[in-house]
């Protein structure tokens, strides 16, 4: 989606507006997605501005529960963007 909303202009200002429903419009193409999990869901969309970088740290049961190496690489994901000056 993130490289959708980099080409799409239009997609992207609905995805910053409206992310559910942008999100659910361009998973309702794909295969085996389960549509309904994205209404149980809340989804925020961030933009970075220059200079800033955005972390997202992952969920914490509330029992504590320390989560496997594998549980971390299942919802880990993105991709590190430094923006700025060089040098």
């Amino acid at each position: 989606m993130i490289t959708k909303a980099l080409k799409d202009p239009t997609f992207k200002k609905k995805l910053l507006i409206s992310p559910k429903e942008a999100v659910h419009e361009a998973l309702s193409k794909e295969p085996k997605i389960d549509l309904e999990m994205i209404n149980k869901i809340n989804i925020s969309v961030l933009q970075e501005k220059e200079k800033e970088m955005i972390l997202v740290l992952p969920f914490i049961k509330e029992d504590r529960t320390i989560l496997s190496d594998k549980e971390i690489e299942n919802i880990s994901g993105g991709t590190l963007w430094v923006c700025g000056e060089s040098g």
